[in-house]
C-alpha cells in the first residue's frame, strides 16, 4: 500500500519562516548577554552621548544605565551648533555637532539623521530647549502653517507634531521630557498687532488644541512673546510689551500675575529692548536689557506678594540665554569664574557686577567655529522627567 504524503501548507511555512527568524534573533540578543558588572565598566569608558543612545538597545540596558550614569545637574549646559541647508534638487548638507565643556569635546551627531528626515530640518529654527531636547517649526511652503517637531541630539530621536495652524509669531514651550507621555506642548500664538491664543498638545495628538483665545490690544498684550518658563504647572508668559501672566495647565485657565507694565516700576525706563525669564531652585527670574545700553536688569517675582523685587546681581549663579531657552546654573567650583555672568553662545561672558565682557572662558574655548552655523544652549537629558 502506497501512502500519500501531504504537502506542506502555506501556514505551515509562514510557522517555520517564524521559528527560524525568533531563534535568530534570540540568537543575536545572547550575544550582548553581558553581566551587570562587565556593562558598568563598559559605561565608565563612555561619553555621556554613547551612554544616552545604549538605553535603546534594551530594556535591561536602559534600566541599569538609568540607575547607574545619573544625569548631571547644575553642570553648565553644552552647546549644540547645527546648520541644514539645500545642496541641489534632492540632497541636504548638514552640520550638527554637541559640545561638552565638562571636558572640552565635540561630538558630530548629523549622520544619524538620514533618508527624508533631513530635508525637515532645512529652514527649521530652534524655538525651545530643554531636557536634552529642540522644538524646531518652520513655515510651510505656503506660508499660513507651521510644521512643527522636537528633536534629541543625544538619542538621535524626532518626534513629529502636529501641523500649527497660522503662520504667526509663537513662543513654544514643553513640562517635561517630549519621551515622556505625560509631556505637554504648549505654544502661544500672536498676531502683529495684538491678539492671540494658546495652543496645546501630546505626543499622538492630530492636532493642536485651542483654550484660550481673543486676547489683544484691550488685554494690553500687543506684540509677541518674549519668554516661556514651566514651573509648579504653570507656563509663564513675558510679552514684548512687559506684561506678565500665565496659563495653569490642570485648569487650562489663563490669568494676568501684574499691573500692566508692573516690572517697568523696579528698572529704568530703556531697558525695554530684550527679555527672558529663568527658572532657579523654584525661583523665577527675569532679565530685561536694551543692547544699545551696557546695562542690565534683574527682578524676581516674589509669589507670596505677587509683586517685582529687584536682585542686585545673580550670586553664586550664571544665566545662560539663546533665542531657545535661558537657564540659571549654579557657578561653583570650576565654573566659579562664571558667577554672576550672562552668557550668550559664542560671546565672552558678560559681567554683571563690572558691567563689560570678560575673557572667553576655559570650559568654551574649544568650541567649533563652524562658519555661519548656528548656536544654542542645550542641557543634558533627564531620565523619567
Amino acid at each position: 500500500m502506497v501512502v500519500k504524503t501531504r504537502g506542506i501548507t502555506n501556514k505551515e511555512k509562514k510557522k517555520r519562516r517564524h521559528r527560524k527568524r525568533k531563534q535568530r534573533k534570540d540568537a543575536k540578543f545572547k550575544r550582548l548577554e553581558l553581566s551587570d558588572d562587565i556593562l558598568r565598566i563598559i559605561l565608565s569608558k563612555l561619553s555621556f552621548v554613547d551612554c544616552t543612545r545604549l538605553r535603546i538597545v534594551c530594556k535591561r540596558w536602559k534600566k541599569l544605565i538609568e540607575e547607574e550614569i545619573s544625569t548631571p545637574v547644575g553642570i553648565l549646559p553644552w552647546q549644540m551648533i547645527f546648520r541644514w541647508q539645500p545642496a541641489g534638487a534632492s540632497q541636504v548638507k548638514s552640520i550638527c555637532k554637541l559640545y561638552d565643556p565638562s571636558d572640552s569635546k565635540t561630538y558630530t551627531v548629523e549622520h544619524g539623521i538620514k533618508g527624508e528626515e533631513r530635508k525637515k530640518f532645512v529652514n527649521a529654527r530652534p524655538c525651545f530647549s530643554k531636557y536634552g531636547w529642540v522644538f524646531f517649526a518652520k513655515l510651510t511652503d505656503d506660508g499660513e502653517n507651521h510644521i512643527c517637531f522636537v528633536y534629541s541630539p543625544f538619542a538621535n530621536e524626532v518626534i513629529d507634531l502636529p501641523e500649527l495652524k497660522g503662520g504667526y509669531h509663537f513662543r513654544p514651550a514643553f513640562s517635561s521630557s517630549p519621551a515622556s507621555t505625560d509631556c505637554l506642548f504648549f505654544c502661544f500664538c500672536s498676531k502683529t498687532y495684538g491678539g492671540g491664543w494658546i495652543n496645546i498638545c501630546r505626543q499622538g495628538d492630530q492636532a493642536w488644541t485651542r483654550v484660550v483665545e481673543a486676547y489683544g490690544v484691550e488685554a494690553g498684550i500687543i506684540g509677541g512673546i518674549d519668554s516661556v518658563v514651566y514651573l509648579n504647572g504653570i507656563f509663564f508668559c513675558l510679552f514684548n510689551c512687559k506684561r506678565f501672566g500665565g496659563f495653569n495647565a490642570i485648569k487650562q485657565e489663563w490669568f494676568f500675575l501684574d499691573n500692566h507694565c508692573s516690572a517697568l516700576v523696579v528698572m529704568p525706563l530703556h531697558l525695554i529692548g530684550f527679555a527672558t525669564m529663568a527658572e532657579s531652585d523654584g525661583q523665577l527670574f527675569m532679565m530685561f536689557v536694551d543692547f544699545g545700553m551696557p546695562e542690565w536688569c534683574i527682578v524676581r517675582f516674589d509669589f507670596s506678594q505677587n509683586m517685582f523685587i529687584k536682585e542686585e546681581g545673580l550670586g553664586n549663579r550664571a544665566l545662560f540665554s539663546s533665542n531657545s531657552n535661558a537657564s540659571l546654573i549654579p557657578a561653583v567650583g570650576d565654573t566659579s569664574e562664571l558667577a554672576d555672568t550672562i552668557n550668550w553662545p559664542g560671546l565672552p561672558p558678560y559681567s554683571y557686577k563690572n558691567g563689560k565682557s570678560l575673557q572667553c572662558c576655559k570650559a568654551y574655548s574649544k568650541v567649533p567655529p563652524l562658519g555661519k552655523s548656528r548656536k544654542i544652549w542645550i542641557g543634558t537629558p533627564r531620565w523619567n522627567s
